[in-house]
């Protein structure tokens, strides 16, 4: 039986609402974005319809016969077509790039009289088109919308676009700011439902290419489903209560993000007809204040996808329940599943993932193990996995849950033994705790000061192992404020890593961390010679000496996609490369003093391939016991030292 072939619906271009019977208020949308992503689908073999304003350049479509074209005017009409065509047959995907008006003017008879010194025109205001678009198409369509915004931070864009998610039950938002939207250029931002987000560059076609990949990777995952059905489970125990008290006097799960899971039971890892038992929070309510009784018994079938929950009062378990089910068939002594974002705590993982997948997908959980794996992790005696933009993972033993959690409190009663023996602290100083993970092991604790900054401590088993150095490093990226009191003599200590006393108050010095660059870069790894690609840069940080292709981020670029551009831009090599098989992150500093931090990506191919030179960089393949024979920084050579190790897996 032939496969189905997928349908895909794109509209662009600007509506134009009539003023009066000759005139039109309309926007500086042509539509050309909405054509290179049809181009894209088309090319994929997506049967694709472009439905687009009048005058959208439907002379920059590649190809006639793979793509129908539709028309739109009004903001009307095109709600109008969106219909008929929706009505014709399922949509795979649907990409809502028209612009489409916000205001519409009330509409006078005739034409207006144009001897007038003043015209005053009355707009209402327009009703939502993406937001009707998901009862109209139904659960089963991509929905990407779109969120075009002109002199916002950041993060203003951010926050618009996941508003516009909720309301229109999205799966994507393409956020842009038209500042960044040149003639030949383009930088988007893709903002996914769960909250991560990653910027790409580029031409308009080579951004729509990595719109559409990035939807259609998204499209193709496997999702749980939960149905209402009692499921028979122990009642809570200490563990249960042990955990959820940790996550929340620590703010690990506080608002509504986050989830943990304990099992309750322990299914035959290598059959997948044994369902997985466990306790789970709901999804979408205050963490905070949940109690042990709140957590939902969850059933999860492996095979059919199927998520079993009793739904007291309607509330579904969290989204997260399959992954968390597959975790625990992976890895059999891990009794506890813990994910939280950022928050105030200070988190030193081990592994990080590479590809944001849906939260709740099968695709997540195998891109978990596949990023444990990398790294040489065996699953067993628990595990840290940062989530590309959306935080951490912890999977914990009995034994690692119950250390973590005494841990903590003696770390918590040092420290106030510590503040004790302290002078002159500024009064009402309410101390606001979060521990310090390395791995699965809590090392230390922060104490966020009040409109100053935090204040870092590590316990006197925690000193002498590196991790204040960690630590640091990890304040730097973050560029947090820190707070510092004279008598715990410490201060030399931060300013020898390049930050500044900014402000003194009495006995406590708050210090900035020095300014730092995102960088990535890609090494390119001949596993079967034990080649490895570096090149000798001719320009910039670092001339002359021996490195690896890569530079600087742009701005929300995720470090991924900014090593793969800049390994086009120095090496002219943009074939399609594996995935990769390891990641580091370190912090180096230039010669001039400056700061970077650099992710650096391993990927393994079985032959050299072809790198040209260019202005920045002249390639060089060279076998990994002659590396030390060239001029490279300390960085590189950290690099190469971690290459060495996965070469030494062959």
């Amino acid at each position: 039986m032939s496969q189905r072939i997928r349908r895909a619906l794109v509209t662009a271009g600007g509506t134009r609402e009539p003023v009066d019977d000759v005139r039109v208020l309309t926007n500086i949308s042509r539509g050309r974005f909405g054509i290179a992503i049809a181009n894209t689908l088309a090319a994929l073999g997506v049967e694709t319809i472009l439905l687009c304003s009048k005058d959208t350049p439907i002379a920059e479509i590649e190809d006639r016969s793979l793509i129908s074209i539709r028309h739109f005017t009004t903001s009307d009409s095109l709600r109008t077509e969106i219909a008929a065509v929706a009505a014709e047959a399922p949509l795979d995907f649907l990409f809502m790039a028209a612009a489409v008006s916000d205001y519409i003017p009330v509409r006078r008879a005739g034409k207006m009289d144009s001897n007038l010194e003043e015209v005053t025109i009355t707009l209402r205001r327009a009703e939502k088109i993406l937001p009707t678009l998901r009862s109209l198409c139904g659960i089963k369509t991509f929905l990407v919308g779109f969120k075009l915004l002109s002199n916002v931070t950041t993060q203003e864009l951010l926050d618009a676009a996941a508003k516009q998610i909720r309301a229109s039950r999205s799966n994507l938002c393409v956020g842009n700011q038209l500042q960044d939207l040149g003639a030949d250029t383009h930088a988007v931002t893709l903002i996914t439902p769960e909250g991560g987000h990653h910027r790409v560059s580029g031409d308009r076609s080579d951004v729509a290419r990595q719109v559409v990949s990035f939807a259609i990777q998204r499209a193709d995952v496997d999702w749980f489903h939960t149905e209402q059905r009692n499921v028979e489970l122990l009642p809570p125990a200490a563990l249960e209560a042990k955990l959820l008290r940790f996550a929340q006097e620590t703010g690990l799960l506080a608002g509504t993000p986050g989830n943990l899971s304990l099992r309750r039971g322990f299914p035959d890892p290598f059959r997948n007809d044994h369902p997985v038992d466990f306790l789970i929070t709901p999804r979408q309510v205050e963490k905070g204040t949940l109690r042990p009784e709140d957590l939902l018994p969850v059933s999860v079938d492996r095979i059919t996808r199927t998520v079993s929950c009793p739904c007291p009062e309607g509330r579904k378990p969290s989204i997260d329940s399959g992954v968390h089910a597959l975790l625990y068939a992976r890895y059999p002594e891990v009794v506890a599943l813990l994910h939280f974002h950022r928050g105030n705590a200070l988190v030193l993982p081990r592994v990080t993932t590479q590809v944001a997948f849906p939260c709740g997908s099968t695709a997540e959980a195998r891109e978990i193990e596949e990023s444990m794996n990398r790294e040489g992790l065996q699953g067993y005696g628990g595990f840290s996995v940062e989530l590309i933009r959306h935080g951490y993972l912890l999977g914990l033993t009995a034994g690692a849950l119950s250390m973590m959690v005494r841990d903590w409190r003696n770390i918590v009663e040092e420290y106030r033994q510590h503040l004790g023996t302290l002078s002159e602290l500024p009064d009402g100083l309410t101390p606001f705790l979060s521990p310090v993970i390395h791995n699965t092991s809590v090392v230390g604790l922060v104490n966020r000061v009040s409109g100053l900054g935090i204040s870092l401590y590590l316990p006197k088993q925690s000193r002498g192992r590196g991790l204040g150095k960690e630590c640091l490093d990890e304040l730097i990226r973050r560029q947090e404020n820190v707070v510092v009191h004279d008598q715990c003599e410490v201060v030399r200590f931060y300013l020898s890593r390049g930050f500044e006393i900014v402000e003194e108050r009495g006995k406590l010095s708050i210090l900035k961390p020095p300014s730092i660059t995102r960088a990535a870069t890609i090494a390119l790894v001949n596993v079967n010679q034990a080649r490895v690609l570096l090149g000798r840069r001719l320009v910039g940080d670092w001339t002359d000496y021996y490195a690896f292709p890569g530079g600087k981020l742009e701005e929300d670029e995720d470090p991924l996609s900014g090593a793969l551009r800049e390994l086009g831009e120095e090496f002219k090599i943009y074939s399609e490369l594996p995935a990769p098989a390891r990641s580091l992150r370190t912090i180096v500093r230039s010669e001039n003093g400056r700061l970077f931090d650099i992710t650096t990506f391993v990927i393994p191919v079985w032959k050299d391939v072809a790198a040209q030179a260019t202005a920045e960089m002249d390639p060089l393949w060279e076998h990994y016991p002659r590396l030390g024979e060239l001029k490279t920084a300390a960085g590189t050579r950290r690099v190469i030292g971690f290459i060495g190790g996965y070469l030494g897996e062959f």
